[in-house]
């Protein structure tokens, strides 16, 4: 048994090394296949081409450095031929070749390494590509297309693109040497380089572009079989932060700002609508925001005008009422019952307002939510055509 390792400094002539030495130390590490494109195209009728690209056969580099134009003459209907990258260790060469037929030469001086094969019809081919493309001796991971590519035995994944991208179709993922980094695809990442929103490059910081939303998934390992155990939060192109939302609703929360308003505003979100309710909890503090809401009104009560409903509404921790009703002909009278959160706790509340006769009523809001007519100052009985505005506000917590 001989051990052997490569390379080491000569010592008067000791130490002479082929290029077959070379070739061992790649095919240590890296298989023969495809490093980059080499893709065979069809051109029309017999006609076809093969793309510059590199690969690497017998541990040695094939370099293809311009497009190869080709065709077969007057082929025979059914026939295969096939397309092949040969390397010759007899003439010391290599040579991209149409053969016919699939069997290819693989010997201790010849290696042909399929890249695509053809079958003929009448006046066309049909072409297939049979690339396999170099990898790492893992076995896992591959060079491709000037990507590495993790191969998990079946499928290719893309893993990270070295690709520097231009305005049209961008980088994948662009990794910065010591200064700014971008990860991004499309050209979001290529223009905002180039953009001025960052003018000092050199910075050490990461930045995540996209031309569209950015979504962090969290949750989601049994999402296939129960899709509400996910949960995402996206950034939003138009800045807004969505908080919440599962696979199967589009209900979240939203962080927006508004630079108009200037105001940070919290809202639900129905994934097309802003809906008017906006909660906001932290700690002790609670806030909630409703649209005002129409009073169901007790039996022979309405509103004095249609264009001055009763309605209540709550922001925060106070509950604001408004309208004016009518139909109240006696006192004690419950005019509507205020729905649970929007009731006073602890003690009632009590107001006073003017009536239609321009004397003043005095009104009581219950802890059960009943709104009460508590007493006027007119004295006689109310009549049912009489108003009563009823515009208050009071703190519930």
């Amino acid at each position: 048994m001989t051990v052997y390792s490569f390379f080491h400094n000569s010592i008067n002539g000791d130490r002479v090394y082929e290029a077959g030495d070379f070739a061992e130390l790649t095919k240590a590490t890296i298989s023969d296949g495809i490093v980059e494109d080499l893709k065979v195209n069809y051109n029309g009728a017999y006609a076809y081409s093969i793309n510059p690209g590199k690969a690497v056969v017998m541990g040695r580099l094939v370099v293809n450095d311009a497009i190869i134009s080709t065709s077969l003459n007057t082929p025979t209907s059914g026939q295969t031929y096939s397309v092949v990258v040969r390397m010759d260790l007899t003439t010391r060469a290599a040579s991209i070749e149409t053969i016919l037929g699939t069997t290819y030469q693989n010997d201790n001086a010849v290696k042909e390494f399929p890249i695509a094969t053809m079958v003929v019809g009448t006046n066309t081919l049909t072409v297939t590509d049979v690339r396999k493309f170099s990898y790492f001796k893992s076995n896992k991971i591959l060079l491709k297309d000037s990507k590495l590519v993790y191969n998990n035995g079946t499928t290719f994944f893309d893993a990270i693109n070295f690709k520097e991208g231009s305005e049209s179709s961008g980088m994948g993922i662009a990794i910065g040497a010591g200064g700014t980094t971008f990860i991004g695809g499309g050209e979001s990442a290529y223009l905002t380089m180039l953009s001025s929103l960052f003018p000092d490059l050199s910075q050490e910081r990461m930045i995540v572009t996209s031309d569209y939303e950015i979504s962090f998934l969290t949750g989601m390992q049994d999402v296939p079989n129960t899709p509400t155990t996910g949960k995402r939060t996206t950034i939003a192109t138009n800045g807004d932060l969505q908080i919440g939302a599962n696979n199967v609703n589009n209900l979240f929360g939203v962080l927006r700002y508004n630079q108009t308003t200037r105001v940070l505003e919290i809202l639900h979100w129905d994934g097309s609508n802003t809906l008017e309710t906006t909660t906001l909890n932290v700690g002790d503090i609670a806030y909630q925001n409703t649209p005002w809401l129409n009073l169901s009104l007790a039996s022979g009560i309405s509103d004095y005008t249609t264009g001055n409903n009763a309605k209540y509404k709550r922001k925060g921790g106070i509950v604001y009422i408004k309208g004016s009703v009518k139909g109240i002909t006696a006192l004690d009278k419950v005019i509507a019952t205020l729905p649970v959160g929007y009731r006073p706790i602890g003690s009632a509340h009590s107001f006073t307002a003017p009536t239609s006769g321009k004397d003043h009523a005095r009104w009581i809001i219950n802890t059960d939510g009943t709104i009460q007519l508590e007493n006027v100052t007119q004295t006689t009985l109310p009549l049912a055509a009489d108003w009563f505005p009823i515009h208050t506000c009071f703190p519930i917590d």
